[in-house]
This record gives structure tokens, C-alpha cells and sequence, in this order.
């Protein structure tokens, strides 16, 4: 296309302008065109795809990506086929290139192939040379139990030495010194690994591992080495789809978690029938449920008369704060809707605590593997469950509606007016957490009026 355009301009002077080029291009050329155009078309969507399959929002809009990858090439072909067709039609084009120059267009356009499958020929015997020579310097051993042996070329980890040769070894965290499933045991050649980093040291100590314990993740060794990995691998499940789903293994994200309970229940039941109690309580649940999700939440599940809820799955950090914020001022509402029909019958106010916190999170399908249906859901695991479930317990200390941490409101970048601030010690922390109490979310309102 270059030579025939920019080529022949400068040698001969011809002008390529559309109505001659699709004059050369129609009939003889239209298939070559054609595939041409959506070879370079798939290839510009292939780059695109793993590009921004990176990003949260692409998800979202990938049915219109999908119409806009199929839409262009189509209405392409459609309009460049149908402007050739009528104009070969209407015979108003005199083509100004000769057939000598077509042959000087055809004999230096050879010359470029050669060029480019040469230089394609050169890279794959470089690719192959590369390869032949990677067999050569694999003189490393690894032992495996049963006398299971493979040899490798020092320079990757344990891990990837033994997927490489299809020898199951489990990683949950991806290779990233995060979980111990990879954990193995070293059997010979220890003392020619280098020492564990500091995060190998951590896992390692967390889980009370013995000296000749590794993470396979981790280890690069440079000698001959055996292991016994010490996380089975049922190679059984590899078929299973919903192995297929990254929750199934975890994600780790950040995420604001919520936990929300139902006060006095205990003395609500005991003084009350049991058919009225469990109307409540389904009231209760349903109507803070639904204000979860409309703003965003994920109800994670329920415990007795208590729910947990995930702020953030599929959003940013600060859009998850602000939506855990505004679920608060929707439970507070639901609260205010209970007490005024709980009828007579219950005397006291009906209470609600909310705890709030941010933090990271490991979220995963708990409980899916071997299951034969659906996948299960999802839940949240890790330090910030356990903190925004202490912070809700606060609620009885401060005698508040809303306990959150300052985590939440920085992410959120707002300003509660009149709350109570303390700093607490979470078990199991030695930093203190700073926290504000609530009873009441008026300040909260009048401070998302004012950033609107």
C-alpha cells in the first residue's frame, strides 16, 4: 500500500487519490484488501483488550466495546466495497498508472517482503537457538517425592520450575509471599538457598514453620535441591469451571466492611411471642438489607441479628466510603421506620449499631470447592473484618448509632461535626486506632449538603 501510494507519488508523480486507488483495488485486489484491513483491525482490538481489562470500568462497558470492535470493520468493508462497486460501474475513472509502473509497484513491494519475512525468518531462529541453548544449561536437578526428578535452568523460583514441567504445587496469593499454600519442605540442599526475605520470613513465622521449611514462590535455587510439597493438589479439580473463578482463590483488595446488629435482642425474644419476633426481626433484615444495596453494598450474610456487609467490590476506595457513609444514614431511617411499627407490644426503642471500617481484605467464595451447582458467594476475610465487627461492639461503650474509623472518613473525605473521638487498641494491635461515635448521623448529612 506504501510503495503504491508514496512510492509511485515520488517516482512517477502519480496522485493517489480515492477514486484511484479504488480503481486498482477493484476487483483483483478486493479480497487481499480486505483481510489486510481486518487482520490490522484484530490485532489494533487484541492490544486493546489486554490493555484495559486492567481497568474496573472496562468491565462495565464491554458489551459496547464489543459492538464497537464488530460495528467499524463491518461498516468499513461495507463502505470501501460499495464506493469500488459504483465506481467501476459508472467507468468515470481513468487510471494514471501504467502498466510499466505497476510492474516497478509489484517488483519493489517483492523486495519488502523478502525483507520482512527474512527479518521474521531471523527472529524465529533466534527463538530457537534461544531454546536449544535454554536445554543446555538446564544441568539443575529437582527432586520431587516418588523419584519424581526434572531438570531446570537456574534463575526462576521453585514455583515456576515445577508448573513449567507440569508439577502441581499450589500458590494461592499468585507468587507474591502473601499465603503459605506453597510451602514446601526442604529434603536436600538447603544450605545452598539464599536466606528468606523478609516477607518469606514473615508467612514463615506466622504459621510456626520449622528451619527446612520454604515458600516455593520464593526460593531460586542454583544447585541440585529436593522438595515434598506440603499443600496437596487434587489435579482431579482442574476441571472443575468454577476453579476457573479468580474469587474461588481470593482476591486481595480494599474494602469497607460493615457490621450491623440488632440492640437488646436477646430481651426482645424473651418477652415477646415468638411469631412477632421473627416478623421483626425479618423487618429488620430486610429493610437494612435493601439499604445496603441501594447504595452499593453487598450483603455478606447474616448473623442471627446481625448483618455484615462489602463496600467496594467493584469500586474505588473512596467511592466505597462515601456509599458505606450513605448506607449509615439509610439504616438510620429504617431505625426511626421500625420503632414506629413495632406496635405496643415492644416497650423499649428499637437500637441499632453500625461499625465501619477500611482496610484490606482477602474476598473469596468460601466453601465453593467441590461444589457441583453454582458458585458460592462471596466473603470478606482478613484483619478488617474483625476490626469494623470490634467497632460495632463500640456502639455499647459510647451508647452511639455509628462507630467508624478514620480510615473511612479520610478515604471518604469527609467531616463529622460533634462526634466523640477516642483511640482504641484492637486485640492483637499494638497501634491505636482512632474512631469517632455517633449517635446520631444529623452532622453527616448537613456535611454531604455542603460537598454537594
Amino acid at each position: 500500500h506504501v510503495t503504491t501510494t508514496m512510492g509511485a507519488a515520488k517516482v512517477f508523480g502519480f496522485s493517489p487519490v480515492y477514486e484511484q486507488m479504488l480503481a486498482i483495488l477493484w476487483p483483483k485486489q478486493a479480497f487481499n484488501q480486505s483481510v489486510l484491513l481486518l487482520v490490522v483491525w484484530t490485532h489494533a482490538m487484541i492490544g486493546l483488550h489486554f490493555w484495559l481489562r486492567l481497568y474496573p470500568f472496562y468491565q462495565r462497558l464491554k458489551p459496547l466495546a464489543a459492538g464497537f470492535a464488530v460495528a467499524v470493520p463491518v461498516l468499513a468493508l461495507w463502505g470501501w466495497i460499495e464506493g469500488a462497486r459504483r465506481l467501476a460501474l459508472s467507468r468515470n475513472v481513468v487510471l494514471q498508472i501504467t502498466l510499466e509502473q505497476q510492474n516497478w509497484v509489484d517488483a519493489v513491494v517483492d523486495q519488502f517482503r523478502a525483507v520482512v519475512f527474512g527479518l521474521i525468518a531471523v527472529s524465529l531462529l533466534a527463538i530457537f537457538i534461544r531454546y536449544l541453548s535454554g536445554l543446555k544449561a538446564r544441568n539443575l536437578s529437582i527432586i520431587y517425592p516418588g523419584g519424581l526428578a526434572i531438570k531446570a535452568q537456574p534463575g526462576a523460583t521453585l514455583l515456576e520450575m515445577s508448573r513449567m514441567n507440569n508439577i502441581p504445587i499450589a500458590s494461592v496469593c499468585g507468587g507474591r509471599a502473601r499465603c503459605s499454600t506453597c510451602r514446601v519442605k526442604v529434603l536436600d540442599g538447603a544450605s545452598e538457598l539464599s536466606a528468606a526475605s523478609a516477607s518469606e520470613a514473615a508467612v514463615l513465622n506466622r504459621i510456626g514453620a520449622s528451619d527446612d521449611v520454604r515458600l516455593a514462590c520464593q526460593i531460586r535455587p542454583i544447585q541440585n535441591i529436593e522438595v515434598q510439597p506440603l499443600v496437596p493438589v487434587k489435579v482431579g479439580m482442574a476441571g472443575l469451571e468454577h476453579l476457573k473463578d479468580a474469587y474461588h482463590w481470593g482476591v486481595e483488595q480494599d474494602v469497607v466492611v460493615m457490621f450491623v446488629d440488632l440492640r437488646n435482642f436477646t430481651g426482645i425474644t424473651e418477652s415477646q411471642l415468638a411469631y412477632d419476633v421473627v416478623y421483626l426481626l425479618n423487618s429488620y433484615l430486610n429493610q437494612v438489607s435493601d439499604a445496603i444495596r441501594a447504595e452499593g453494598g453487598y450483603v455478606d450474610k447474616f448473623i442471627g441479628d446481625g448483618i455484615m456487609a462489602i463496600f467496594g467490590m467493584d469500586s474505588s476506595v473512596a467511592t466505597a466510603a462515601n456509599q458505606a457513609l450513605a448506607a449509615s444514614l439509610r439504616i438510620e431511617v429504617v431505625m426511626e421506620s421500625l420503632n414506629h411499627e413495632k406496635g405496643p407490644q415492644i416497650s423499649n426503642p428499637i437500637r441499632l449499631g453500625i461499625g465501619l471500617h477500611l482496610g484490606p481484605a482477602i474476598l473469596g467464595r468460601i466453601g465453593s470447592a467441590g461444589t457441583a451447582g453454582g458458585p458460592a458467594g462471596l466473603t470478606a476475610l482478613g484483619d478488617v473484618v474483625n476490626t469494623a465487627s470490634r467497632l460495632e461492639a463500640e456502639n455499647k461503650v459510647h451508647d452511639s448509632f455509628l462507630v467508624v474509623s478514620k480510615a473511612v472518613i479520610d478515604a471518604a473525605n469527609a467531616r463529622i461535626d460533634g462526634a466523640e473521638t477516642a483511640q482504641i487498641t484492637v486485640r492483637g494491635k499494638q497501634k491505636a486506632l482512632q474512631i469517632f461515635a455517633l449517635s446520631s448521623l444529623d452532622s453527616l448529612r448537613s456535611m454531604e449538603g455542603e460537598n454537594s
